[in-house]
């Protein structure tokens, strides 16, 4: 061999051997810093030939005790992880087939643990070894585990749960998951399910609410911090298979991916079809309930423990004037004067120390309009489910209408006595004056015409004609005069006296008339119902001492059971009313509830006797009717007479 190509054969050697020793260097390198457990094993024999540091420190072996341990030693044992296993995973990689299992491996205080092994026939340093890398999977086969579990109990929940469990992809909104409970809620099979899209789901208009939820959501991705977790619980109505429908409490919240970005939706989905009927039927109870209390004539409230209204119906609205919004939350307090207010306040502190109830206690409202209303009220104690006091419960009404039939009452029956008085004094004095009429007339057919003394008859004569006068109106307010009724014409009686008086009035009292056409006819003495409008036309004559005007009203009108009770009249029905108003001096309260009393007068001595409408009283209520008066001082009077209509028409 020539010296040139021995040198160059020697020189290659060197560098073969200086790139070999580079390469062992490197895989030594990987070999000892690998994160997997490394063993070289002998092809043949299947001994363990070298372990790198990951493989001591997993099975806790130093590397001279790895070499003497044999396949049976790093397992552990349990079918299928036993050495026979081993050995065939070895043969089959040692025939060239890589292979990759996992493992039950045990360390060398004999812990077990599951391993991910990869066997490889391999060329080492220009000899076939076998390789096999392992890599500890316990955490992995613990989180399968509980993958396992989660999924058992998700799809066992979802097989079981009434409430309807799905999800929807985001993108197209179809269903990708269902439970079955769907066919109970729905109808429908869970491949029909599957295959519906929104619109056959929903109603139309629970579609739009579930659309609109949707792009709300949907738009605070985008406003609002992102990924923050939400849910959304509406009430939609569902189209089931048979053709009804069902409503359905749907809480939704989004699925989302590594990123944080929603991707699908996860919904559970509740038939609430009874709660709905239990909510119908309470919304319709509590309507009845209401539309009872606001048609009751008597005020419902209720009031927390401070006083405060919380809950009340129109009629206490239209009792005070307020509107709802501004009676709500107002205390009782602001509604009373301070003496009432002590005195309500002490009715409610009883109430509560005591629990019992307090009925028709009495005490002024002060309305709106500051007008001090007379009420009658009951309260009670409000306790919650724990027996505790939580408010007062009350019901209120307005007793203006019975104290005035209580005033009125007491004038009929002032007036009665009155009358049976005036009336056994007039015909007392009846008596005694037809004796001095009777012996007056008789002595002056005894005396002379020229004698001196019959004019002192004359006198005694003329004075007991007053006086029977007198003794007649009496018996007119007593009820105890006769009358001859008649079926009459009311216009025709205001026409003939309507004739006197224009002669006799001042001309600075101005009279005017406003007469119904076609009335009805009345059955009544009509000297008497002359007599009545004459006296109440003087009577708004003297009223108006500078002048004024006098009007004269008649018309027809219908007196209800109430308007019976008031005016203490025997029966409601139809009647005639004759009005006599005048633009005078007026009257008092006071002076109105006395106007009717015999002797009763305003008028200076000498100038009325009081009798005029004492008479007018007396008249009317003979007839089956009524006289009232309405009147304010320096703003004039009306006086009205109501009549009861009589069916035949009136005689000429």
């Amino acid at each position: 061999m020539p010296p040139i190509e021995k040198g160059a054969k020697q020189i290659v050697i060197q560098l073969s051997a200086i790139a070999l020793k580079a390469s062992e260097a490197t895989y030594k390198a990987i070999f000892d810093t690998a994160n997997d457990a490394i063993f070289i094993h002998d092809i043949e024999t299947g001994d363990i030939l070298e372990v790198n540091e990951k493989m001591c420190e997993m099975y806790g072996y130093t590397p001279e005790e790895a070499r003497k341990l044999s396949v049976e030693n790093l397992s552990s044992g349990k079918p299928p992880c036993t050495q026979e296993g081993a050995l065939y995973w070895i043969r089959k990689a040692a025939q060239g087939e890589p292979q990759i299992f996992e493992w039950m491996a045990k360390d060398k205080e004999g812990h077990l643990f599951w391993v991910e092994v990869s066997l490889k026939r391999a060329a080492i340093c220009g000899v076939d070894r076998l390789l096999a890398i392992v890599r500890d999977i316990g955490e992995r086969k613990q989180t399968q585990a509980a993958l396992q579990e989660s999924d058992r109990r998700y799809r066992l929940l979802a097989q079981n749960v009434s409430d309807v469990i799905w999800t929807m992809d985001l993108n197209t909104l179809r269903f990708t998951f269902v439970s079955p409970s769907v066919t109970r809620l729905r109808g429908y099979r869970h491949s029909e399910v599957m295959e519906q899209s929104l619109d056959e789901v929903l109603t139309p208009p629970s579609l739009e609410t579930a659309t609109r939820a949707l792009q709300e959501e949907l738009g605070k991705e985008e406003t609002e911090r992102p990924g923050l977790p939400r849910s959304r619980t509406l009430e939609l109505e569902q189209f089931c298979k048979d053709g009804s429908t069902v409503w359905t409490e749907v809480t939704v919240t989004f699925l989302r991916d590594l990123d944080g970005k929603p991707f699908e939706l996860l919904g559970i989905t509740r038939d609430i079809t009874e709660r709905k009927r239990a909510e119908e039927r309470l919304r319709t109870s509590e309507e009845k309930y209401r539309t009872l209390l606001d048609t009751l004539e008597i005020g419902f409230y209720e009031t927390d423990l401070a006083g405060n209204m919380i809950f009340f119906n129109k009629t206490i609205c239209n009792l005070l004037g307020y509107s709802e919004t501004e009676l709500s939350g107002m205390n009782y307090r602001q509604l009373l004067d301070e003496k009432d207010r002590k005195t309500v306040f002490g009715v409610y502190d009883t109430v509560f120390k005591t629990g019992q109830s307090a009925k028709g206690f009495v005490y002024d409202v002060v309305s709106k309009d500051a007008k001090r209303i007379p009420h009658e009220a009951s309260v009670t104690l409000v306790r919650d489910d724990r027996n505790q006091p939580v408010g007062f419960r009350g019901v209120t009404r307005d007793i203006t209408a019975k104290r005035q039939l209580e005033q009125q009452l007491l004038h009929a029956q002032k007036m009665e006595s009155v009358g049976t008085l005036a009336g056994g004094i007039a015909h007392d004095f009846n008596n005694l004056l037809a004796g001095i009429l009777g012996y007056s007339s008789l002595a002056k057919t005894k005396i002379p015409q020229e004698r001196q003394v019959l004019k002192y008859l004359d006198t005694i004569e003329k004075s007991a004609t007053r006086a029977a006068e007198l003794t007649a109106q009496l018996l007119a307010f007593a009820r105890g005069g006769k009358y001859d009724a008649r079926v009459v014409d009311l216009n025709s009686i205001v026409k003939e006296t309507l004739e006197i008086i224009c002669r006799t009035f001042e001309k600075s009292i101005e009279i005017e008339t406003d007469l119904l056409d076609s009335l009805p006819a009345l059955e009544v003495d009509a000297g008497q119902m002359q007599q009545v409008l004459m006296n109440l036309c003087v009577n708004a004559r003297d009223a108006m001492p500078d002048g004024g005007k006098l009007t004269i009203q008649t018309n027809k009108v219908f007196l209800t059971e109430d308007h019976a009770r008031t005016y203490a009249i025997k029966q409601p029905g139809p009647y005639l009313s004759l009005s006599v108003s005048d633009t005078g001096l007026g009257m008092s309260k006071e002076t109105m509830q006395r106007i009717f009393e015999p002797f009763f007068t305003t008028k200076p001595v000498g100038k009325g006797t009081g009798l005029g409408l004492a008479m007018v009283y007396g008249v009317v209520k003979n007839h089956g009717g009524h006289v009232c008066v309405n009147s304010e001082l320096r703003h004039g009077s009306t006086f009205t007479v109501y009549l009861p209509i009589h069916e035949t028409p009136p005689t000429e």
